[in-house]
């Protein structure tokens, strides 16, 4: 595990470092590729950094070019770090650059990770970036940010003695899409801030921490046992088979009441609306899109 976080560590560093070039000297230079080949990327990163720079090579240089920059969405009160801000296709663009290892692609068939699809949460890493740094205060003189993109850079496969390298591919995320992002990052905030707001008993460990991750050991006890089949809880990919239990009556009342008031709070979360909807008082006229910057 160390290892692996050393080596996304000197990835990045040396794609930051490739880009500062770009931003100093106005273009990406043979000397600059070499000393990032040669000098700055670890030996295992080479084939990283080869197959990524093509990709580097196209981008154009900037005024407004951002670099390994935090962020803070001070409407949902969460902050990150994103890995750049660059122009890519004429458009700004919040990229996040991923390596994909030689186990995870093949050369010689038709099986692709370069789909939205397939890349798990990460489009929707990159959507919560563009939605706070489209309302960050920090970038207010930043050219508003309509698309993101997952730029993967394939490690290297030795045949014949010799290095093969996979170009990387970068995965647009467009508009259409990152307006489906937002309604789920939307539906995750809500869920996040109601557990935090409305615990039910086993959402706390002995110290008093709320947990998000499923955990069988904090599961209240079963007030009586019952003849029905297991519960299936789908928790991302993965998918746990939950021995059969019975809510309490607090429980159950206390999910009966859950959807009342968590439209209150999903108010929040409409970007059509302003603050004045979430305490209860209508405006036809307000049109508050700066939630997610949209």
């Amino acid at each position: 595990m160390v290892k692996r976080t050393t080596s996304g560590t000197n990835f990045h560093k040396t794609v930051e470092f490739l880009l500062s070039e770009l931003q100093k000297n106005g273009n990406m230079s043979d000397e600059s590729c070499n000393k990032a080949l040669n000098e700055k990327a670890l030996a295992e990163n080479h084939g990283y950094i080869a197959s990524i720079l093509p990709v580097l090579k196209k981008i154009p240089k900037t005024d407004w070019m951002k670099l390994e920059k935090a962020t803070k969405n001070h409407y949902y009160c969460f902050q990150g770090r994103f890995d750049a801000i660059v122009e890519i296709e004429g458009e700004p663009t919040l990229v996040d650059w991923k390596t994909v290892s030689a186990d995870s692609y093949k050369h010689n068939t038709t099986s692709k990770v370069n789909d939205l699809q397939r890349l798990y949460g990460v489009p929707l890493q990159v959507a919560a970036y563009i939605a706070s740094v489209n309302t960050d205060p920090d970038y207010k003189t930043m050219p508003k940010i309509r698309q993101g993109a997952v730029v993967l850079a394939y490690e290297s496969v030795i045949e014949d003695k010799e290095p093969i390298i996979k170009p990387a591919d970068v995965v647009i995320i467009r508009p259409d899409d990152l307006k489906e992002y937002y309604k789920i990052l939307a539906e995750k905030l809500n869920s996040f801030w109601w557990k935090m707001m409305h615990p039910k008993k086993g959402d706390k460990d002995i110290n008093g921490n709320i947990n998000f991750v499923f955990n069988p050991a904090l599961r209240p006890p079963a007030s009586k046992k019952v003849d029905k089949k297991a519960d299936v809880i789908v928790l991302e990919d993965e998918v746990i088979i939950d021995s059969p239990t019975t809510a309490s009556e607090d429980q159950k009342l206390q999910e009966k009441e859950e959807p009342q008031k968590a439209a209150k709070y999903y108010a929040i979360f409409d970007s059509k609306n302003n603050k004045k909807v979430a305490s209860g008082k209508e405006d036809d006229k307000s049109n508050n899109k700066a939630a997610f910057g949209i």
